[in-house]
């Protein structure tokens, strides 16, 4: 019991000790857009705040339309749009109903 509560007081301080602002998720008009959070081009920065914001994912933009070729995420729920070949090999998901859940 002691070494699970430390074990989620550790889980629950990480953010803070990384000075990471968890953003979440509000829909307050109900359009299923995140209202805090948004990077519609994939270029790393927060489209409603103009904040970068710590990520994973490489900026690739072969045809040179300034949209991320590998990572999109226009309604900010934090998955990515992007179905691409290079995408798929490098974080296979199987995801059969399409709805983001792996």
């Amino acid at each position: 019991m002691k070494k699970e509560i430390i074990f989620y007081l550790v889980i629950l301080m990480v953010p803070m000790l990384l000075n990471a602002k968890i953003v979440g998720y509000h829909d307050r008009d109900k359009n299923h857009i995140n209202d805090l959070f948004k990077d519609a081009n994939g270029d790393g920065i927060n489209d409603i705040t103009g904040k970068r914001y710590k990520h994973r994912f490489p900026f690739i933009d072969k045809n040179k339309d300034g949209i991320n070729d590998f990572f999109i995420d226009t309604n900010g729920d934090g998955i990515n749009d992007v179905k691409s070949k290079l995408y798929r090999k490098l974080y296979p998901c199987i995801d059969y109903n399409n709805d983001g859940i792996n």
